[in-house]
């Protein structure tokens, strides 16, 4: 009778190892048996812009650098010892058309040019002689009372009078040559200009030819700009009349006003292109000096293009690329036919109809063709 409580406990602890055993068992079988649950598809969102075809008035840039209408490098054109030299005469300095710089010994000049008037007046006294002589001549012959003309020109001393009138040429022209050689040796500046550099000190002897100083004309600047033939295709035509360019220095602190005075009918051999010349009139006059040696933009007024998208430059990819979202919100690339830049935004070709399209503001490498996406409109532009 004692042992039935016993056998009792041993029958409950082994019905609950039994049914601890069972869920042990099922659980992982029944994990097995469940159906997996689907991850969902992440579509990432793209910033897009909205554009339509447009007119634009297009603007062309350029860069080139400042350079003097005329650059000269002033040489002597006599020999001599340099005798005064002018504080005008030193870089940096502004020297007005016609004025002393320098000024070579005179001595020998003066006195080659007091023998040429010592050639001329003998010249014109034995003219004189000889055309008394021929008066005298013509006198006797008729008095000779010989009909016709004499045999040989001779007898009326008619070359004579050729010689003695050519020896007064000869000596007017060799007094001309000496007071032109006595001026050359003031050495003055040709036009107005600044002094760029200086070769010369006191004391120097200078031969004819010798660089005495180089000189940049201040009348007007020029800036060669080349342009590429897409360029010229956005430029007018025909030069228009005031035909206005903006200059910017590099640093964009400084602006200037230019005007086109000339297109370039040649091909530069070095990079292929033709340069539009601008002009800048009085550059050392401005608000801000234009110096030359200053490496400036242009921006230079196009003619008015139509059927074009104006869209952020951000959207053109490094391959020249901008992405378009399609109506089933796919990515789409296209190849972009750039016009023009103007600060921020880039012109291209419309591909499309009047219908405006969307294009990615800020596309990323890892794009697909076909890839969807959720635009996200940014502005219209």
């Amino acid at each position: 009778m004692k042992t039935k409580p016993v056998t009792l406990i041993a029958t409950l602890i082994g019905a609950a190892s039994i049914a601890g055993a069972l869920a042990f068992n099922s659980t992982p079988s029944d994990a097995l048996l469940a159906e997996p649950s689907e991850s969902p598809v992440l579509v990432p969102d793209v910033s897009i812009t909205l554009i339509q075809p447009q007119t634009a008035q297009s603007k062309v840039i350029g860069f080139g650098e400042v350079r003097a209408h005329h650059q000269l490098s002033l040489s002597a054109q006599v020999s001599g010892q340099l005798m005064l030299l002018e504080d005008a005469l030193a870089s940096g300095n502004r020297v007005r058309a016609g004025q002393l710089l320098a000024q070579l010994d005179d001595s020998d000049y003066r006195q080659a040019l007091a023998a040429a008037e010592k050639q001329l007046a003998d010249a014109e006294l034995a003219l004189l002689e000889e055309q008394r002589q021929v008066e005298q001549a013509k006198q006797e012959w008729q008095n000779s009372g010989l009909k016709g003309q004499p045999d040989s020109p001779l007898v009326l001393r008619q070359p004579q009078l050729k010689a003695a009138q050519a020896s007064v040429s000869q000596a007017q022209s060799s007094v001309v040559v000496a007071r032109r050689d006595l001026e050359r040796t003031r050495i003055r500046a040709p036009f107005d200009a600044i002094v760029v550099d200086r070769n010369v000190e006191p004391g120097s002897r200078v031969q004819a030819g010798d660089v005495v100083a180089t000189l940049y004309s201040t009348d007007r600047v020029e800036i060669r700009l080349p342009l590429s033939e897409s360029q010229w295709h956005n430029l007018p035509v025909q030069t228009p009349k005031n035909w206005s360019v903006t200059l910017t220095s590099v640093d964009g602190q400084s602006q200037w006003q230019g005007r086109v005075i000339r297109r370039e009918q040649h091909y530069n051999s070095d990079d292929r292109q033709r340069s539009l010349i601008v002009a800048v009139d009085h550059p050392l006059d401005q608000t801000v000096p234009l110096l030359t040696g200053t490496f400036v933009q242009a921006a230079i007024p196009g003619r008015q293009l139509r059927n074009v998208w104006q869209v952020p430059s951000t959207a053109l990819t490094t391959q020249g690329q901008i992405w378009l979202v399609q109506k089933d919100n796919t990515l789409r690339p296209l190849d972009a036919q750039v016009l023009f830049h103007q600060e921020d935004l880039s012109y291209l070709k419309a591909t499309s109809g009047p219908d405006s399209v969307k294009v990615v503001s800020r596309p990323v490498n890892r794009y697909l063709s076909g890839m969807r996406v959720n635009p996200v409109e940014e502005t219209s532009l």
